[in-house]
């Protein structure tokens, strides 16, 4: 189904959707894409599925970009979500899982991994995982129609996932601190000779 943003909470912790029969549904932010939760904005266009009494919750919320066809989207019938639903340790990695699941398809389990080395070189923490894991399987839906049950994060993927992300901020230099004087020194009181005019 699709709609439009129509309201946000401030931090966009959760917010409206107006679909696209009428019906006004609620979203929070762990309905949507983790990739897509900092570019949410009142007026955007998602996609997305219904849940809760009379189907006013709406989950694995995805905003549509500006060079997808619409038209063809409500025509046919929606593909594939890929939704986050918990991780586990396997040595030096963790391993996220995924769930898929549309409209008519059985739900489907994906593991992926990454190396916990992987993230401290690119400077991500662990709760960037997700992230990382979801950019990747989302580039390989666009190009074949099954995910693998296992997958691994190359440094490719890692690479993918970074030229996404905003090149940081130049980092401001302080100007040092000035010692405050000892009134104990022996210089503490010590003034440089005036020059006397002739």
């Amino acid at each position: 189904m699709t709609g439009q943003i129509k309201s946000l909470s401030a931090g966009n912790t959760e917010g409206m959707i107006k679909a696209e029969n009428g019906v006004m549904v609620r979203f929070s932010a762990s309905d949507v894409l983790a990739y897509d939760v900092n570019s949410l904005a009142v007026g955007q266009l998602v996609t997305f599925e219904t849940d809760g009494p009379n189907g006013r919750i709406a989950f694995n919320v995805c905003i549509l970009t500006k060079d997808q066809d619409i038209g063809a989207h409500l025509k046919q019938p929606p593909p594939a979500r890929l939704r986050y639903v918990g991780f586990e340790h396997r040595g030096n990695a963790r391993a996220y899982r995924f769930e898929t699941a549309g409209s008519g398809m059985k739900r489907a389990a994906c593991h992926v991994s990454i190396e916990m080395a992987q993230l401290a070189r690119y400077r991500l923490t662990m709760q960037d995982g997700p992230a990382v894991c979801l950019h990747s399987l989302s580039s390989k839906s666009e190009t074949s129609e099954t995910l693998p049950t296992t997958y691994t994060i190359t440094e490719a993927d890692m690479q993918a996932f970074m030229a996404t992300r905003p090149a940081p901020k130049a980092a401001r230099v302080k100007p040092p601190k000035r010692t405050p004087r000892d009134p104990n020194s022996p210089f503490s009181s010590f003034t440089m000779p005036q020059r006397r005019m002739s």
